[in-house]
């Protein structure tokens, strides 16, 4: 059975997406920022559970931190993007894990986000 139509009957919502292309530092020195693309996704943000908090890193336990079940990807960092960050009742939320998961029909993400601390 494929969770799409569960996601969609279950979604909290939808939230906003920020993406950002790396930060380059050309021959000058001097940091250029990325360019950033902003899309909304359809989604169920649910709390994490105690089997997920015990796999997390020992940094990512102190943060308050979500899941989020998607039929879009999300991404985390990686070479030539920073992490995805999604809007959750006006606050930032970084994407810092993300899994796949494919059945007959389909699949969906499940993207673990941290709150983001705004200096």
């Amino acid at each position: 059975m494929a969770l799409n139509g569960v996601i969609t009957r279950f979604m909290t919502g939808t939230y906003g997406v920020t993406r950002t292309v790396a930060t380059t530092y050309p021959s000058g020195g001097f940091a250029v920022g990325g360019a950033t693309l902003t899309f909304n996704i359809d989604a169920s943000i649910q709390p994490i559970t105690g089997r997920d908090l015990k796999i997390l890193t020992e940094a990512q336990r102190a943060e308050e931190s979500r899941v989020i079940y998607t039929l879009t990807e999300l991404k985390t960092r990686g070479p030539g993007y920073e992490p995805d960050v999604v809007t959750i009742n006006s606050e930032p939320w970084t994407v810092f894990k993300v899994e796949f998961y494919e059945v007959i029909s389909g699949g969906h993400y499940r993207a673990y986000v941290a709150r983001k601390v705004v200096p």
